[in-house]
């Protein structure tokens, strides 16, 4: 609690910022066209009560293929880890990373090469 210039308690904004799973859902569905998030965009929740909060937002494609993009240019492995700020423009942001970009073509290629195409003429449709 901090005192305002009158001398009352007042409440301090939290500097996390929190979404429910609900909401994250429909930034998922939303994004999914542009940046197929359906495929990639994973979240760790938290029961506040009878909501679930997304506490951390992370990669399932990076996760998988953090060997393979470790040595990419400017790494890091804040979203295989889980990134702390839960906000689309995050989102956008790490899906326009080199590394992302790479996780992505692997991926592609492993699914190309499961189903017998060439990994150029592979398309994923996400799944709801």
């Amino acid at each position: 609690m901090k005192r305002s210039h009158s001398g009352q308690d007042v409440d301090e904004p939290s500097k996390k910022r929190s979404v429910t799973h609900l909401t994250f859902t429909k930034w998922q569905t939303e994004l999914d066209k542009e940046l197929q998030t359906m495929s990639w965009l994973d979240c760790e929740v938290k029961n506040e009560g009878v909501k679930k909060m997304v506490t951390k937002l992370s990669c399932k494609v990076c996760r998988k293929f953090k060997s393979k993009i470790a040595g990419r240019r400017n790494y890091s492995n804040k979203w295989i880890v889980g990134a702390d700020s839960v906000r689309t423009s995050n989102i956008k942001d790490h899906a326009g990373t080199d590394q992302h970009a790479h996780a992505m073509m692997l991926l592609k290629k492993e699914h190309a090469q499961s189903s017998g195409l060439s990994p150029s003429s592979y398309a994923p449709i996400a799944k709801a």
